[in-house]
């Protein structure tokens, strides 16, 4: 781990200033040994920190949470209590420097062999920055330097995500996603398939296939020509005589069937190139297929019957529910059934708004209410010959399955007698 002195040469902003200062002050905690504090680990400089009751004391402790793009910490600019010899931390002015390099993109990992960009989660800075300006502000500058210079096509665009193409590459996102995806579609385009590498070439990692599938998406031809590199380079495939399909060779069954929807033929792993009529094997997985099918069919059609059959029962147990439990409607172009649940019996048809006597539905007119056998009648009374039909439906009066006894305490009350 080592620190990059070249950070604290930069010249300093003054609008900037104060704000990197505001933002570092709130990450101060006391760093001082035995009553002195350690000298920078950037300029060796113990006086330029910050002032605490006229003592210079404090430390920030920003850096603790400072990570690259590979999780790597910055342990070599952060004061340890454990060796406070050699690892004094940052000085008031050094930390501030280094605080703009990192907001601004600038900052790179100081481990060996990495080279990517070193950054602060945003909810970090949430939580302990109070001042909502210099938080506003510290987040525009890290979104104003979410920049790449594309190696490619040389110049400076957006991006989202920094992903490199590898997860294994050891550098940030270097190369933009058009000349990427236009990179990787150029050699599937060219014929065989080779090794797909990082562009970088100080880099050139291998690129797995679910990353190249990530950069040119799913509806391309690069996953049927990676099946068939596979297919070519595989021992245990074997192929359908119609030369469109194949099937891993699984010895736990001796024929199988094509999936080639224009063939669909058998194949004998036993017997090879042997017509049908002379292999064993095809005849009797063919049989086998053939039985299987019919019990198949056979099952679906009892299936079937079984469900009309149940269907069938349902309705008629229904329509002998409907039968017991109401009454048609007299009037004549109507019909419906209508269902008594208390109540007197003067009844109004729901749906004609026909009134009538629910005993022996006679159709309710001026001075006719009952039939003169109603036992609910004992005025307006009419006998059945008598009874002017015209306005009643045909079989009016089959009722002949209605349980009667759902009619105990009927009664008509008022002026309906």
């Amino acid at each position: 781990m080592s620190v990059d002195l070249a950070i604290f040469k930069a010249p300093t902003d003054d609008a900037l200033w104060p704000v990197l200062a505001r933002i570092n002050s709130q990450f101060q905690k006391e760093r001082s040994v035995n009553g002195k504090l350690p000298s920078c680990v950037a300029c060796q400089d113990a006086s330029t920190t910050s002032w605490v009751g006229g003592k210079r004391t404090t430390r920030s402790t920003l850096w603790s949470h400072a990570r690259c793009g590979s999780g790597h910490g910055q342990t070599g600019y952060i004061y340890d209590p454990a060796n406070p010899e050699t690892s004094g931390g940052l000085c008031y002015r050094c930390d501030k420097l280094l605080l703009k390099a990192l907001l601004t993109g600038k900052f790179r990992c100081s481990r060996d062999g990495c080279r990517r960009r070193v950054g602060i989660n945003e909810a970090i800075l949430r939580k302990h920055i109070v001042d909502t300006p210099d938080l506003k502000r510290a987040l525009e500058m890290i979104e104003a330097s979410k920049t790449l210079d594309c190696i490619v096509h040389m110049d400076t665009v957006k991006y989202t995500t920094n992903k490199p193409p590898s997860s294994n590459c050891k550098h940030d996102q270097n190369v933009c996603d058009l000349c990427l995806r236009t990179d990787f579609e150029s050699k599937i385009q060219r014929g065989p398939l080779g090794a797909f590498v990082c562009p970088d070439l100080e880099c050139k990692e291998k690129v797995p296939a679910n990353s190249v599938r990530e950069v040119i998406g799913s509806k391309h031809r690069y996953g049927m020509k990676l099946a068939l590199l596979y297919a070519q380079q595989s021992s245990t495939l074997e192929w359908c005589k119609c030369g469109r399909a194949g099937q891993l060779d699984d010895r736990s069954t001796v024929v199988w069937k094509c999936t080639n929807s224009k063939c669909r033929r058998l194949n004998c792993r036993t017997c090879g190139d042997l017509a049908f009529d002379n292999c064993f094997h095809m005849r009797a997985a063919d049989e086998t297929l053939r039985r299987k099918w019919e019990n198949m069919r056979d099952s679906a059609k009892q299936a079937v019957e079984r469900k009309r059959i149940e269907l069938r029962e349902k309705k008629q147990q229904t329509q002998e529910l409907m039968m017991r439990t109401t009454k048609l409607c007299p009037k004549r172009r109507c019909g419906i059934r209508i269902e008594r649940k208390s109540g007197c019996a003067h009844i109004s048809c729901p749906s004609c708004r026909t009134e009538f006597c629910w005993v022996y539905k006679v159709i309710w007119v001026p001075g006719i209410r009952h039939l003169n056998t109603c036992p609910m009648g004992r005025y307006k009374i009419i006998a059945l010959s008598q009874l002017d039909k015209r306005d009643y439906a045909d079989g009016w009066q089959d009722d002949g399955k209605y349980d009667s006894s759902r009619d105990e305490g009927l009664y008509v009350g008022g002026d309906d007698w």
